[in-house]
């Protein structure tokens, strides 16, 4: 949702005429999508921009009518369920769980979660504020 070039320096002209196309369009387009109930996964292509950013995804997607816990799902429940995987997307006993933490509720600021504090991966701890 984000993925569109911010930046032209070091770009082909072809692709500055795509971007534009495409950032033009974009919203309107996931405003429909939402408005009429398609379920979303979150992710990326990551191929489009800088890696890292990702959490912005979050805060656009509530920007065009989602709800925060809906974008929330995007990332959890609705990953799993449309990738048809069961053993991850929600934390419960004998499930993977990769769980990250923010330092406040996103519910009530999804942009929390493009500052992400503390990160574990399979049981182990990647990034934590200690």
């Amino acid at each position: 949702l984000y993925q569109w070039f911010e930046s032209y320096d070091d770009l082909p002209a072809v692709y500055h005429e795509k971007n534009e196309y495409v950032k033009a369009r974009v919203g309107d387009s996931m405003r429909r999508a939402i408005k009429a109930g398609v379920k979303f996964a979150f992710g990326t292509d990551a191929g489009a921009g800088p890696h890292g950013r990702s959490g912005k995804e979050f805060t656009a997607l509530v920007e065009h009518g989602m709800s925060p816990l809906e974008a929330i799902r995007t990332a959890t429940v609705n990953a799993a369920d449309l990738m048809d995987i069961e053993d991850r997307g929600r934390i419960q006993v004998g499930l993977l769980a990769d769980i990250v933490a923010v330092s406040g509720n996103p519910l009530e600021n999804i942009r929390l979660l493009e500052d992400v504090k503390f990160v574990m991966k399979d049981g182990k701890v990647y990034k934590s504020p200690n």
